[in-house]
């Protein structure tokens, strides 16, 4: 009996997202790659402890997971904190926040 390997579809790499101060993404806090560098700056021992930044020749790279994971940590330090304000439950939210203080100035 000859044994036949049974084509399977290549596994996908997993996601992992990193960026660069010149190529910051909009959506992703503190939304410019200008304030990313200053971010960085201000808190470079604490991010690097926790696995955020490293360095790739001259460039400073924040990787996405535990960036994500360094501003949830911290959440407790501001009030009213939402991390990922992009996500529908978060944003309707804001929006409904949002629509309530207007409210209250208008009655003003």
């Amino acid at each position: 009996m000859v044994k036949q390997k049974i084509a399977q579809p290549p596994k996908a790499a997993p996601k992992f997202e990193s960026w660069g101060f010149s190529n910051w993404p909009a959506n992703v806090w503190p939304g410019s790659g200008q304030r990313a560098r200053s971010f960085v700056r201000q808190n470079r021992d604490a991010l690097a402890a926790a696995g955020c930044i490293t360095r790739a020749g001259r460039e400073i790279v924040v990787f996405a997971v535990p960036f994500n994971r360094f501003l949830v940590r911290q959440a407790y330090r501001v009030q009213d904190f939402d991390v990922a304000l992009n996500r529908p439950a978060a944003l309707k939210a804001r929006v409904a926040r949002q629509k309530e203080r207007y409210r209250e100035r208008a009655e003003v």
